[in-house]
């Protein structure tokens, strides 16, 4: 499992290196940047987004019926292949992104330096929240969420606990460790309940990739789910597939986005526009809406709603490589 973990991200890294390198090399599609390719003074603006495809496609409509006169160009890329691209960026003082958004909070307070400060009209409701810090902002919650098959479980599950509960013994089912994001998961699961990781093995779960678990969950291969971004099964919802999602009573963990604006920004003037935007009620909207985040101010009715489970940032930017390594050999030695 770990060698085909390398593997991916591997070649994970080598198609983002290469998509970098063909944008760094003057290519005019809407998803490179790097420059306002023949554009006037104000007339685009780059932002760098670790957010997924359905995310960026609907803050790019959300930013066009705002600024249809500012062409928004988007490079998507994740993790270290975006910090190494931001890195390269401010150390070399290239002109490239004019705002980020990017999940590693202690990159953004370490590099304070080279981000200008949030102003704007948006920037007054966040000031004073946890959520807000001068360069940068959390602008996404990214919740974790059990869910269980409603025909199938009499008890229904309330935390993390009632998976070790006898009556689904074997139809419990998890995500494999196979990104930092899983990864810190499953390490929080681990310290935060003492022996789970045993006690769980002896519930012998199934171990699937999330598609996989999801639409086993769905057709009763597998009576509760342990680890389910919530979203995921919508469309088999509202298709009529007995899944109910639910937040842990100890506490629903999250991964954050974070968003910044480079303070050698090629579109100073657009980058304060677009950073605003994004902290505003209909950039929030674009980003958290549609079940697809937690919005942090609680500002976007069609956001996740945690009820009264309580926030826990687990701080995937903390949990280091050699975390990592650490765990996976822990978690191989008790589920292989």
């Amino acid at each position: 499992m770990r060698a085909r973990r390398n593997m991916r991200k591997i070649l994970v890294m080598a198609s983002a290196v290469l998509a970098l390198a063909l944008a760094a090399c003057g290519g005019s599609s809407s998803n490179q940047a790097g420059g306002s390719s023949g554009s006037s003074p104000g007339g685009s603006v780059e932002f760098y987004s670790s957010f997924t495809a359905t995310v960026n496609g609907r803050i790019s409509a959300a930013w066009t019926k705002a600024y249809p006169n500012i062409k928004l160009n988007i490079l998507q890329a994740v993790g270290d292949v975006l910090i190494a691209r931001l890195d390269q960026e401010i150390k070399t003082g290239i002109k490239g992104a004019d705002v980020a958004v990017q999940a590693n909070q202690t990159w953004a307070e370490d590099n304070t330096k080279a981000f200008t400060p949030l102003t704007g009209s948006a920037v007054s409701q966040w000031q004073g929240t946890q959520y807000f810090n001068k360069t940068y902002a959390i602008v996404e919650l990214q919740p974790w969420c059990i869910a269980y098959n409603s025909k199938l479980v009499k008890n229904p599950p309330t935390d993390y606990t009632d998976l070790l509960n006898p009556d689904v013994k074997g139809r419990v089912g998890m995500l494999p460790l196979e990104s930092i994001s899983v990864d810190s998961e499953w390490n929080y699961l681990a310290t935060k309940f003492p022996n789970f990781l045993t006690k769980l093995a002896a519930q012998q779960p199934k171990i699937l990739m999330l598609q996989d678990a999801v639409q086993a969950l769905a057709a009763g291969e597998i009576a509760e789910l342990g680890m389910m971004v919530p979203g995921t099964a919508d469309a088999l919802i509202k298709a009529g597939a007995p899944i109910v999602q639910v937040f842990a009573k100890s506490g629903t963990t999250y991964a954050t986005q974070i968003v910044t604006e480079m303070a050698n920004a090629p579109h100073p003037a657009a980058a304060k526009l677009l950073a605003n935007f994004l902290l505003s009620p209909a950039g929030q909207t674009a980003i958290n809406g549609d079940n697809n985040g937690v919005a942090p101010l609680g500002n976007v009715p069609s956001a996740i709603n945690v009820g009264n489970s309580p926030l826990v940032n687990i701080h995937t930017d903390k949990f280091t490589a050699q975390d990592d390594s650490a765990f996976t050999a822990k978690w191989d030695s008790i589920f292989k």
